[in-house]
């Protein structure tokens, strides 16, 4: 009963670590910048997650609101820089709405997205230092603090955030996030490799692309580092093994451009 609880107590311990961290960063990085002051200037995500409360693709039927950067196709008007971030709010805009709230902070939603994403950075580094063959408390520290710098506070990262932070750099920001997410998933399938955390991390790396097309590549790289090592470990010895993969990641890039499809042909 002493090691359940032990480890159980490391990861509180680390989830309330990620939050401190959600929450220095965003403060001191400008993102939320003053209490209240959690709203993007940008509406194109905004607009957008309207556009998906009320059934639709497009944030605007109206040919007069094309502006900087939009574009215009199949009576709507359309964002360009991916749905992945919009789907991400759309839950928490669902929620203020039952609750009775206007809108739900376009920031607060970035912080939360921090927040779970250090605490899978940190958990993996964890088991990284506990489970490889790092014999003492000093390296597992030294490891540690090098797996923080070169991911939760990389200099670009953190220069990216300092910045207007208006929705281009917004993107680029839960790109570098998912982007990160997809390196840390390889090591822990590393660490524990089966056919079903396979298919999940399949389809994240066909869903990646949402929130930028470029992690096409990060996604697919990462998907065949996988496999290699799925294949080494026997995992794939049949053609259903190979099937469900399969599926699960073309059902993730089937969502890519499928929406594409309908929003710009």
């Amino acid at each position: 009963m002493n090691l359940p609880s032990r480890l159980t107590r490391r990861i509180y311990l680390l989830v309330g670590i990620s939050f401190l961290y959600a929450l220095a960063f965003s403060i001191g990085t400008g993102v939320i910048p003053a209490w209240g002051r959690w709203y993007s200037p940008n509406l194109h995500y905004r607009r957008q997650v309207e556009g998906l409360l009320h059934g639709h693709l497009s944030i605007s039927q109206a040919i007069e609101d094309v502006d900087h950067d939009l574009v215009w196709h199949e009576d709507g008007v359309h964002q360009v820089w991916g749905l992945g971030v919009p789907f991400w709010r759309l839950p928490f805009e669902v929620l203020a709405r039952l609750c009775g709230a206007p809108s739900f902070p376009d920031r607060l939603c970035f912080l939360f997205a921090l927040w779970v994403w250090g605490i899978y950075v940190l958990t993996t580094l964890d088991r990284v230092a506990f489970d490889t063959v790092w014999p003492t408390l000093r390296k597992r520290v030294e490891l540690g603090l090098i797996g923080v710098f070169m991911v939760l506070l990389n200099p670009c990262f953190v220069s990216l955030c300092s910045t207007r932070f208006a929705v281009y750099e917004e993107a680029c920001a839960y790109f570098y996030m998912c982007g990160t997410a997809l390196l840390i998933g390889v090591v822990r399938f590393l660490m524990l490799p089966s056919v079903a955390r396979l298919c999940a991390f399949a389809l994240a790396a066909g869903l990646a692309p949402l929130v930028r097309p470029t992690l096409v590549f990060y996604g697919l790289v990462s998907l065949i580092l996988c496999l290699y090592h799925a294949r080494a470990k026997g995992l794939l010895g049949n053609a259903s093994a190979w099937l469900l993969v399969c599926l699960s990641y073309s059902l993730g890039i089937g969502v890519v451009l499928g929406t594409n499809y309908l929003r710009f042909g």
